[in-house]
């Protein structure tokens, strides 16, 4: 996928209101632990550097099936990337009593497996039920998450090492 197709495909996750979020809860769903959002990005990782793709849309959001076809083949990394930083995304109510999308959002810098350096971003967001999924969960693609003044929060780049 191409970057600005992630960042469209982003956008519309985060500012869309899908989900929990979106159910017309009275509060918004929680933004997980830095702790527990980092263990799901760890999964991730581990599961493409291990070339268990399959797996990965397992713990991604609703487009992972469309950003794992859309990467070229043979373009999982294997080695994990460095978290160059994180942030959280509040979620912001919104019209009729839904709430953004919220979450902790990760900057991830590395090398895909066609040897391509890449800088991706990550957000992780309470699914209910105790669960949480992973926006860009195909990392290595280079998608971003898209913000604005809209959802109180704007999207933080971080230099790669």
């Amino acid at each position: 996928m191409g970057r600005w197709a992630g960042i469209v495909l982003v956008a519309a996750v985060v500012f869309g209101g899908c989900g929990p979020a979106a159910a017309g809860a009275a509060t918004p769903p929680g933004v997980p632990t830095e702790a527990a959002a980092r263990a799901l990005v760890d999964q991730l990782v581990t599961l493409a550097t291990s070339g268990n793709l399959d797996a990965i849309c397992n713990l991604g959001s609703g487009t992972c099936p469309h950003d794992l076809r859309s990467a070229p083949v043979g373009s999982a990394p294997t080695a994990a990337p460095t978290i160059a930083g994180s942030w959280v995304i509040e979620p912001v109510a919104q019209a009729g009593g839904t709430w953004s999308l919220g979450g902790r959002a990760f900057a991830l810098c590395g090398t895909d497996g066609l040897d391509n350096r890449f800088y991706s971003e990550v957000l992780v967001f309470d699914a209910g039920a105790g669960s949480l999924r992973a926006v860009n969960a195909v990392f290595w693609t280079g998608a971003r998450i898209a913000t604005s003044v809209d959802t109180g929060s704007t999207a933080q780049r971080f230099a790669c090492p």
